[in-house]
Formats: C-alpha cells, sequence, structure tokens
C-alpha cells in the first residue's frame, strides 16, 4: 500500500486541528492486514517526545483516507454487518474501537483476565471492570470494555445511534465508585 497519500492527508487534516506538518515527518503504523473486509486501521505520528503528535484512520476500499474516528469506526461497523451479519468478536470490536480512538497508544485495553489483573491496581476495582462485551443500545449494536491510561481506569462503550452514528459514552471507575451503575447489557 502506498503510504504517500496517507502521509499528505495527515498532514492536513494535522493543520487543520492546529498542527504544522510536514508530510515527509510522518510515521505511519498499520493494526493488521485487514480488521474488515476491505478495512486497514492505521496511526500516524510526526515529532518526537513531548512534541509528539499522532491520530488514528481508517483506509476502505481504496478509498481516501478517513481520519475522523467516530466516522472511520461507523464504517468498520457496518462493514462488519454487511459481511457477518453482525460484528464480530467482543475482544477484536474492542481492539479495532481502542486504536482508532486512541491514536497516541497511551491506553491499555483489558482484554483478558490476565490484562485485567495487570491493570486493575486494586481490589475494590475488580467487580467493577469486565471484559468486552458486545451491546445494544435501543436494539442497535455496539461494544462496551474498559482501558487503563494516564487519566485512571474508564468503561467505554461505542454503539450506533438513531441516525447510524458511532456515540461514545466513557465512566470512569470513580463513578462506579461513587455506586453509578454500569448500563444494562441487552
Amino acid at each position: 500500500m502506498d503510504e504517500q497519500p496517507i502521509k499528505e492527508l495527515v498532514a492536513r487534516r494535522a493543520g487543520e486541528l492546529g498542527g504544522r506538518v510536514n508530510p515527509r515527518d510522518v510515521r505511519i503504523e498499520f493494526m493488521e492486514t485487514e480488521v474488515a473486509p476491505g478495512c486497514r486501521i492505521f496511526r500516524a505520528s510526526w515529532g518526537a517526545g513531548q512534541r509528539e503528535d499522532s491520530l488514528s484512520g481508517l483506509v476502505r476500499d481504496g478509498e481516501d483516507p478517513d481520519t475522523y474516528p467516530a466516522q472511520a469506526l461507523g464504517k468498520i461497523f457496518r462493514r462488519w454487518i454487511e459481511t457477518g451479519g453482525k460484528l464480530p468478536e467482543p475482544a477484536h470490536a474492542a481492539r479495532v474501537s481502542a486504536y482508532l480512538y486512541d491514536g497516541s497508544d497511551r491506553r491499555t485495553v483489558i482484554l483478558s483476565e490476565e490484562d485485567k489483573a495487570e491493570s486493575v491496581k486494586r481490589r475494590e476495582w475488580l467487580p467493577h471492570v469486565r471484559l468486552p462485551t458486545l451491546i445494544e443500545v435501543d436494539g442497535r449494536p455496539g461494544v462496551a470494555f474498559w482501558w487503563a491510561g494516564p487519566e485512571g481506569l474508564s468503561e467505554v462503550r461505542f454503539y450506533f445511534d438513531e441516525r447510524g452514528r458511532i456515540r461514545t459514552t466513557e465512566k470512569s471507575i470513580q463513578d462506579f465508585l461513587r455506586g453509578e451503575e454500569a448500563e444494562p447489557v441487552s
């Protein structure tokens, strides 16, 4: 895959976000061969140390790259549903969602009991933290999972809204400790 068009688009997008980037300074890293049929996702970064910045995106069926995470994830969700009739295994849906929404790779997605044991630092948090699960919000598909990052531990949910767009909710472990319950999984 020719990375130059991706680098040029990333440099333009960084400019929209207030950065100044030369396409030759952009580094591209792809996740997997394909996360869904015809879909490859990438992280693009530039700079170094405190000045490093990044974003992620999707290349689908030879179309121009999409560096808007919600839009890109919606395209992947639709592709999964078109080709498999549903979202894939929860861990795969969580990994792909996190990859797109964490372009700087600063969070650890809790995909297994081992991840949970390594990422959850306090015993009283353990009952709240669940492994990835597929969800429905008003009959529309999505995925819920936990991740740990610089801001702490939180549950994230990605799902389609009534207009077919990806919506995101995030609750910190502190919300759960204050007695808030996880939203029901249907």
